[in-house]
């Protein structure tokens, strides 16, 4: 399977006001690198998803339900047909917010390449050219020309 040995790690965020104005961004937007980042929600407003026109909606989140983002390593996997969520956490009047997030992702030397099935040179050509996990991530981290967030994973392995 393509989906053996992913790795997982859970991460708690916290966010801060800091004199910040409502409206202002928390934490910049962008698309997560793994496949999935699944995140415990809670009450407190905040975050934002990006449609595909470039409008922001915020999430309604309640306790103790689960929010679920997919990641460009998926989007690459499913050759577009999962879009990666563009996301983003902006003040909402809090003074201080938490979040726990689960990122699931591809082994680092993982080969990330959409399956024959899921490519159709009519219908769905292929979208990205293969690239290991690791070469992403660190290409994210280092390279200038894909800083840019929103748009890394097709500047990076767009074809």
């Amino acid at each position: 399977s393509d989906f053996e040995n992913c790795k997982a790690h859970l991460c708690i965020n916290g966010y801060s006001s800091d004199g910040k104005s409502i409206g202002e961004e928390a934490l910049f937007s962008h698309a997560d690198r793994g496949c999935l980042t699944i995140l415990l929600g809670d009450e407190k407003e905040g975050l934002e998803i990006r449609s595909k026109e470039g409008k922001w909606f915020s999430v309604k989140t309640v306790s103790d339900t689960l929010v679920v983002n997919v990641g460009d390593s998926l989007k690459a996997w499913s050759n577009g047909r999962y879009r990666s969520s563009h996301h983003r956490v902006v003040c909402k009047g809090w003074t201080d917010r938490m979040s726990i997030a689960l990122f699931y992702a591809f082994p680092n030397d993982k080969k990330i390449w959409a399956p024959a099935e899921l490519v159709d040179e009519e219908i769905n050509p292929r979208h990205y050219k293969s690239f290991t996990f690791s070469d992403f991530t660190h290409e994210i981290r280092h390279n200038t020309e894909v800083k840019d967030k929103l748009t890394a994973l097709e500047r990076f392995a767009g074809i």
